[in-house]
């Protein structure tokens, strides 16, 4: 990137070491050597913690960019060859138009506004590479054949996609440290050239990673930090304090109570209530750690703590690595809650499940998901909150109407005035505080007298138009009124309110059916007489509706908000249960006057570098830290040759377990066949793994594979793959086709061997 000129400007984002860097750069693996060095065991400071990890995550992430453009390089195979931009190897699209943005000029980068060429069809089942935010991608006019390290920066822009717009992300926002070099080709139709945007690695995870790790510590939750800078076999066990006080007495049996329907073994019990009783502690921070083995009930332990703190509203967040990991999580958690909801969908409100719509495949998800997942909330809560159209638009429309029912009513009886003028004058002494039990007699001899002379007063004032005007207001202010004790959360709608809602939405339903009855009987032609004596009915069930709805407004105040983002905030300011991903929750860093998470879970935390746990960790208010996993699975993956041996892939978790930290052990296996679960019993978890008795019955013996080579477990080696036969992906890691051939084989033969069994 060319210096620009005066005084260059201050780079502090990881954006900017990537835009610093020329072709060379990218492609030296020794860019960092000098300056990599093995992150600590322990740490003295907060500053010496968050620095051990800002080298390396540069070098991955220059490792990780080499990589890709490496891989496009290969699948373009030579300077000359056809390329096709949508093959499955090269994610790529080619652009239709680029044109300045109207914020062109920022303090550092250059802005742009693209258009992207449609893809009518995939072809050939590949993958259309569909851009978003965060992803790096190559603008060149030439194949990716020029990306390696021996290519000419001429051919090619580097830059950041800052958003996408709509669904089929066809329209973006592009950042770039220097002008365009195509712009000009683009618009000349008879010089016009065919631009590609090439894309080579997501950043978004990284660029929060970097904002974590350079984040001040008055912007950070700084006590949390410091229980994992250094640690021993005393932490983690729980607080002296609570653990001889009667009031932690007492709350330990109500938890034992609560969790007992559970069917929770005992180890998983004893992890459950340590982590609950940990976060009803205010005298200090911890972290604790579960370690859950294969087959232990991992996920369901987890479900089990998430669903006693939402019941104790306790705000928690809960996250892990990957989008798949949390979704395990909520499905799980959330065929407890829907067991347990006494008033329907009421509650729902206090779990919010957010992250990216594409990534999480959300909309192939299952409808309980859809409910809580937060783009979905925010939008049916617009349509909640729209004024002129939404719920409280539809409730003053309900009450309008009834108001104009009770007059039309009420001007049927005037012709009777003279029959009640001893009634009138004892509901005018009495005034607003007549029982309608007392109103219903005072106008039952009115109807009588009304009946007697063939009144057509139901006619008057119940006609079709009015039943019409009707179901709909009513249909309106039902879907309204369920999204809003669903969708909102518990703190803004109580528990009375929810029953008054429900009360109202009772009441107009019988109203409703009262009407529905009037009038089929007027299409009937049905004795006058028979339809008179409704009408108190009617009235009585006027009244008592319009008394519930106009209650029902002054306890409620739906905020007045149009805008999707503040919805979501507000969701997220009042939830008591978040999930989302490790990298995700960098977004609760940033909603302004956000109420205190109390208590952070973060489930597969052995998968993840402990530099992305400070994404979380960092999160304002959180007093405790539950951390489950199994480190003796395997850890995130690195692609630098040159973090190798300095134990940046390693866990937060990893680490303090090997500085003897306390952690609960899920001790019983519910998955494996006991000949199975021997060798990695002993092999890794020191014989502490005990065989569930269901794994032992005569179901788990039988064999669908034959041959001596298929006993318990099977070790087969693939020879050393042939490079004609190995595939790339820039998104993926490469492909051995033999061993995808082996595997193939071997799960049909399973299959064969089910149907034949």
């Amino acid at each position: 990137m060319e210096k620009q000129n005066g005084r260059k400007p201050k780079r502090t984002g990881l954006i900017d070491q990537v835009f610093s860097w020329s072709l060379k750069d990218v492609h030296n693996q020794a860019l960092y050597k000098d300056k990599v060095s093995p992150i600590p065991d322990k740490f003295s400071s907060r500053q010496h913690y968050m620095g051990s990890f800002i080298v390396s995550l540069m070098e991955e992430t220059r490792a990780d960019l080499s990589s890709s453009m490496r891989t496009a390089c290969e699948a373009s195979t030579s300077e000359s060859s056809i390329w096709e931009p949508t093959s499955v190897d090269t994610p790529a699209r080619e652009l239709l138009s680029i044109e300045k943005s109207s914020q062109f000029k920022r303090p550092r980068y250059l802005l742009y506004d693209i258009s992207l060429k449609s893809v009518e069809g995939k072809g050939n089942n590949a993958e259309v590479y569909e851009p978003q935010a965060g992803d790096i991608i190559a603008l060149t006019d030439k194949t990716p054949y020029y990306l390696d390290e021996n290519g000419s920066e001429s051919c090619y822009n580097i830059a950041l996609v800052t958003e996408s717009y709509g669904k089929t992300s066809d329209k973006l926002q592009i950042q770039l440290p220097k002008p365009m070099m195509h712009e000009q080709s683009m618009s000349d139709n008879k010089k016009r050239r065919t631009i590609y945007a090439v894309y080579l690695i997501n950043i978004t995870t990284n660029n929060c990673i970097w904002e974590a790790l350079h984040r001040s510590p008055q912007g950070g939750n700084i006590r949390i930090i410091d229980k994992v800078l250094q640690t021993d076999s005393s932490a983690g066990r729980g607080c002296a304090l609570c653990s001889s006080g009667s009031e932690a007495s007492n709350s330990a049996t109500d938890l034992e109570d609560r969790i007992r329907s559970f069917g929770l073994n005992l180890s998983q019990e004893e992890a459950v209530l340590s982590c609950i009783s940990a976060a009803m502690c205010h005298h200090d921070n911890s972290v604790k750690l579960i370690k859950g083995p294969p087959g232990t009930g991992k996920t369901k332990t987890v479900a089990s703590l998430l669903f006693a703190v939402l019941k104790m509203k306790c705000r928690t967040l809960a996250c892990a690595p990957t989008n798949t990991a949390v979704l395990r999580a909520t499905e799980r958690l959330l065929s407890f809650v829907k067991g347990s909801l006494e008033n329907g969908t009421y509650g729902m409100g206090d779990i919010v499940l957010f992250g990216s719509t594409r990534g999480m495949q959300i909309d192939d998800c299952d409808d309980e998901l859809l409910d809580i997942f937060l783009d979905s909330r925010a939008n049916i809560l617009a349509r909640c909150f729209a004024q002129g159209s939404g719920w409280k638009h539809s409730l003053e429309s309900m009450i309008t109407l009834l108001e104009n029912l009770e007059g039309n009513y009420n001007l049927c009886l005037g012709n009777r005035e003279d029959e009640g003028n001893e009634e009138q004058g004892k509901q005018g002494k009495q005034g607003k505080g007549i029982f309608i039990d007392e109103k219903e007699e005072i106008n039952k001899k009115k109807f009588q007298s009304l009946e007697l002379s063939g009144g057509e007063c139901d006619d008057f004032f119940i006609s079709q138009d009015f039943v019409k005007r009707f179901d709909l207001v009513h249909g309106q202010l039902k879907v309204y009124t369920e999204n809003l004790y669903t969708h909102l959360p518990t703190s803004m709608i109580p528990l009375d309110v929810m029953k008054t809602m429900v009360r109202a939405l009772n009441l107009l339903k019988n109203l409703s059916d009262l009407l529905h009855s009037i009038e089929e009987d007027l299409n009937k032609f049905e004795d006058k007489g028979k339809r008179i004596r409704r009408l108190p009915e009617l009235q009585r069930r006027t009244e008592v509706c319009l008394q519930t709805l106009r209650s029902l407004g002054k306890m409620i105040s739906v905020p007045t908000l149009a805008n999707e983002y503040k919805i979501k905030s507000l969701c997220l300011k009042n939830a008591v249960l978040i999930f989302c991903t490790v990298s995700s929750s960098s977004k609760l860093l940033h909603i302004k006057d956000m109420k205190a998470i109390e208590l952070l879970v973060i489930d597969e935390a052995a998968q993840l570098k402990e530099c992305e746990s400070t994404i979380p960790l960092q999160i304002s208010g959180i007093r405790h830290a539950v951390l489950v996993g199994d480190e003796m699975q395997l850890p995130a993956l690195v692609k630098s040759k040159e973090l190798e041996n300095t134990k940046f892939e390693r866990s937060l978790f990893e680490r303090l377990v090997s500085l003897r930290h306390y952690k609960h052990l899920l001790d019983v296996q519910y998955r494996m066949h006991p000949s199975i679960s021997l060798f990695p019993n002993n092999e890794f978890y020191e014989g502490d793994i005990i065989d569930a008795p269901k794994v032992k019955e005569a179901i788990y013996n039988r064999r669908f594979l034959h041959g001596n080579m298929y006993g318990p477990f099977s070790f087969i080696n693939v020879a050393s793959t042939v490079p004609e036969l190995e595939e790339f992906s820039v998104r993926h890691s490469s492909k051995n086709m033999v061993e995808v051939a082996v595997v193939s084989q071997i799960i049909a033969s399973l299959f064969k061997g089910m149907v034949l069994l």
